[in-house]
């Protein structure tokens, strides 16, 4: 007992400590904080991102193999002014952020809200852990969005420096620029006081003008003059803060422009010396300087707007290309690039793929350095060559619309995208491409194809960012395995469910395998592979099912009896499995062994049964000769069966006659029709007349239909009818009318209407004289309707009839319409036979009426039409349809 409770307890502590150790978030490098810039118009934000936790999401299982279940990860993003002006104050702007990790991707999904903007952004790493790049799918700036780079930490790596406050400079000017604004919010307060102070006394001055009091107004002037001095001197002052204030930050920004642009830095420089002495002059009165060094600045701001161009690449200070005008071949071949991967220049506009240009493996390759480390002038030189040697090139590049976005990219300044952008998204572009590469030599790994799945749509983002080469490869890496692995599946469940199978449910849920999804997502050859296999394995699941079911006693051959009976008993257990599998090799052996099978024990049975139906005398046990035996569809796949089913008419049709023969009151004459004759009861009894016989007849024929018409009484479909006339009619009032006009059927209507029409046809020469020529037309519409039940359009439709029938039928013809004919009642009675109605009821009044107009049509054929006969019959049925 001691060492069961161990044992338990000890498989308890395995099950816990191993679910534990799945519910661990995965080893990961996302987790922490990242910075890096992003440009928003013609200016950087620094994006601090703060990877907080990574967790298993619940009601999931977690899988030691590979997959793509993402885990939940949440965060927050820091967006501020990368570079800290006296417009740009460092405002930041924190905002949660939500997303998933996949750890079998490694990469992450980012969703934030920030301004109105959602993004959904995927991230990789580097693989030295150290850098992450940023794909954006969505937002209000679309594909505008180019990839940002990330580094570990919270400062931004040197190169980047020049264009960003660092986070203690930021931090000490926004302190500075705090401590300025209450120094001059003191000041204007200060100044506005003065202001009203000098208001006031010239109040008072006004009031001594009034009052012609000299020596007052003297001495208000004076306190007038003094406020004014002490305004000049406040405001100076307070001017020497804003403009100290500001020549920290220009030395702050001249020292960053200097990395960049030192040409505009000098020009600045000069600008910001100049506009001290300005200052100075100014408050020294010194009029004739002034205007000196006003004109000085005008010559530096010429110098200042001259040096921005450059930035934007607007002039040619140098031109490696010389005088011949000519592209140079390194820039051209850096340009061929695009379609080098697979990128048509003229359908390759999308700014962030064209940062694929700007990536270090691709750049560095032409210009042997990177975008940020070119100086200036070497920017501005091969933004020159794009510009005005190599536009006039007659190839797609020059003809697209990317050579000025490419040549923009090159520039300082610019609002999509400027070569500071440029070479951070090719850089993450780059650890995006050997993200793909490391990521597709995983793909074997995978066992589960949804994983592969999600990695493709997930991915899918990235990938496109990529050269289109690059995506296409990615794309068909992910469809391969995606197959293999799919294959690999449905295999392996084929496997499970046919070497395991046992029952109807068993197969049924074998044969719904090609219509899961995952069966239609297989692409060819692996989707025709698997159906293939899927072929073989069903039909040896079902062959090894027959092997081991099908009795033994049905393939006695010499006891027919019980070998039928047998076969018919597995069959109707079975049979339903065949039916699933139609097309396998082992359902078609079958069928065709167990039919042909089955009509040989009802050929070597036919005799002792032909015999048994002969000796029977009740119409009741002939139809139930054989029917422990036979299955439905004996009655089309054996001879023999069908032979039998013969035998059983015959017998009937002959007991029937006795019987009608023996029932019916003797005529006067000689009966013109023998019992073999098809309907000769009818027949006869129209020739003498015999209207007891014939109603005999005819309440036989319509009690059959009466009762297949009594579920429509009970149906409410009468009072719809009611409802549909308008309230003409009453629901009970249709009901009554129908019911006594299906007990009131005559089998003479079909038959006057047969023979009218059959007359042209058998025996023209006793139409009369002018015979009718009727002409019949029907019309019906198609009608086509929207999912709303509004018409759409309306095709008419009409089909017109030509009869010819003697004029002594005109007014019976009108009121019968068209006939049924014998060869349409067997068509009924077959599909009524085929749908499962038994032999009896509604099927024996079709066979009597079919009878009885085969009858009529034989005795129109080998019987004068203006004989006694025929005259005898035709005035019956004439007398009946005019009743």
């Amino acid at each position: 007992m001691i060492k069961k409770l161990l044992v338990s307890i000890v498989l308890s502590f395995v099950m816990v400590f191993t679910a534990s150790s799945f519910a661990m978030p995965p080893k990961t490098d996302f987790i922490g904080t990242w910075t890096g810039l992003q440009q928003e118009g013609q200016q950087f934000n620094r994006i601090t991102l703060n990877i907080e936790t990574i967790a298993w999401p619940d009601g999931k299982t977690a899988l030691s193999e590979p997959s793509m279940t993402g885990w939940s990860l949440s965060g927050s993003v820091r967006v501020e002014p990368a570079m800290v002006t006296m417009r740009r104050a460092p405002e930041p702007q924190t905002v949660p952020v939500t997303g998933e990790f996949y750890p079998a991707g490694n990469m992450v999904k980012l969703q934030y809200i920030l301004r109105r903007n959602r993004p959904i952004v995927y991230g990789v790493l580097s693989q030295d852990k150290n850098r992450m790049a940023l794909v954006f799918s969505s937002g209000r700036s679309g594909n505008l969005v180019l990839p940002v780079l990330l580094t570990a930490g919270t400062e931004l790596p040197e190169s980047l420096s020049p264009f960003a406050t660092s986070s203690e400079d930021a931090e000490r000017l926004r302190r500075d620029m705090e401590r300025t604004g209450i120094q001059v919010a003191a000041g204007q307060t200060q100044l506005d006081a003065i202001r009203s102070q000098i208001q006031q006394v010239k109040s008072e001055l006004r009031q001594a003008r009034s009052a012609g009091d000299k020596e007052q107004q003297k001495l208000l002037k004076a306190k007038i003059k003094e406020l004014r001095d002490v305004y000049r001197k406040e405001n100076s002052a307070q001017q020497a803060v804003i403009l100290e204030q500001a020549q920290k930050l220009r030395k702050q920004q001249l020292d960053q422009l200097r990395m960049t642009n030192p040409e505009l830095a000098d020009v600045n420089q000069k600008i910001m010396e100049l506009q001290k002495q300005l200052v100075k002059a100014s408050n020294d009165k010194d009029f004739t300087n002034m205007m000196m060094l006003a004109k000085e600045l005008k010559s530096l701001q010429r110098q200042q707007k001259s040096a921005m161009a450059l930035g934007r690449n607007q002039a040619a200070p140098l031109s490696v290309a010389g005088d011949s005008g000519q592209c140079p071949e390194h820039v051209a071949a850096w340009a061929d690039e695009l379609e080098k991967n697979g990128a048509p220049n003229s359908k390759f506009r999308n700014l962030g793929q064209l940062a694929n240009l700007f990536r270090p493996s691709v750049f560095e390759k032409h210009f042997q350095a990177t975008l940020l480390s070119m100086d200036a002038k070497e920017r501005r030189q091969l933004g020159v060559d794009l510009r005005q040697h190599c536009s006039g090139n007659n190839n797609a590049f020059s003809r697209s619309g990317n050579l000025p976005t490419v040549a923009t990219a090159l520039a300082d300044e610019g609002s999509q995208i400027n070569y500071v952008s440029a070479a951070m998204a090719g850089e993450a572009l780059d650890i995006v491409g050997l993200w793909s590469q490391r990521t597709l030599t995983t793909l074997n790994g995978y066992s589960h194809s949804e994983d592969i799945e999600v990695l493709g749509d997930r991915g899918d983002i990235l990938f496109k960012a990529l050269w289109p080469m690059e995506t296409k490869n990615a794309n068909d890496a992910i469809a391969s395995a995606y197959n293999v692995t799919i294959e690999k599946e449905q295999i392996a469940q084929i496997d499970l469910l046919a070497d395991n199978i046992d029952g109807i449910d068993a197969f049924t849920k074998l044969s719904h395998l090609p219509q899961q999804k995952n069966w239609k997502k297989m692409k060819y050859p692996a989707g025709q592979k698997v159906m293939m296999y899927y072929q073989e394995k069903t039909s040896m699941a079902l062959s090894r099912h027959i092997d081991q079911t099908f009795p033994g006693a049905a393939r006695d051959m010499g006891n027919p009896r019980n070998a039928l009976i047998a076969g018919k008993q597995w069959y109707e257990q079975n049979g339903t499995i065949l039916s699933l599998f139609p097309d396998t090799n082992a359902a078609r052996h079958f069928d065709q062994t167990f039919w042909v099978r089955r009509d040989e024990l009802f050929r070597k049975l036919s005799p002792e049964l032909k015999k048994e139906i002969v000796e029977l005398k009740q119409k009741s046990e002939i139809q139930n000769i054989a029917s422990d035996l036979s299955l439905p569809m004996d009655s089309q796949r054996s001879g023999a069966f069908k032979d039998i089913t013969a035998a059983k008419t015959k017998q009937i049709a002959a007991l029937e006659t006795k019987r009608y023969t023996a029932s019916a009151p003797v005529p006067p004459g000689p009966e013109p029709f023998k019992p073999d004759h098809p309907g000769a009861v009818y027949l006869n009894a129209l020739y003498h007349q015999d209207w007891k016989t014939i109603a005999r007849e005819d309440r036989a024929f319509a009690i059959p239909l009466c009762k297949m018409m009594q579920p429509m009484h009970n149906s409410g479909i009468y009072d719809m009818m009611a409802l549909l006339s308008g309230g003409k009619a009453q629901g009970s009032d249709i009901k009554q009318y129908m019911q006594t006009k299906m007990e009131k059927a005559s089998m003479s209507t079909s038959m006057a209407g047969f023979f009218i029409l059959a007359l042209e046809h058998i025996s023209p020469t006793c139409l009369g004289e002018n015979p009718v020529h009727i002409e019949r037309t029907e019309k019906w519409d198609n009608v086509v309707y929207n999912g709303l039940g509004a018409e759409l359009y309306r095709t008419h439709h009409s089909q017109t009839y030509h009869y010819t029938v003697a004029r002594r039928h005109r007014n019976a013809f009108y009121r019968l319409g068209d006939p049924a004919s014998a060869e349409s009642l067997d068509f009924i009675n077959g599909l009524l036979g085929q749908f499962g109605v038994k032999q009896g009821g509604i099927r024996a009044s079709m066979s009597k009426l079919s009878a009885n107009l085969h009858g009529l049509r034989k005795a129109m054929q080998d019987l004068p039409c203006d004989g006694k006969v025929i005259k005898r019959i035709e005035n019956a049925l004439m007398k009946k349809a005019l009743e």
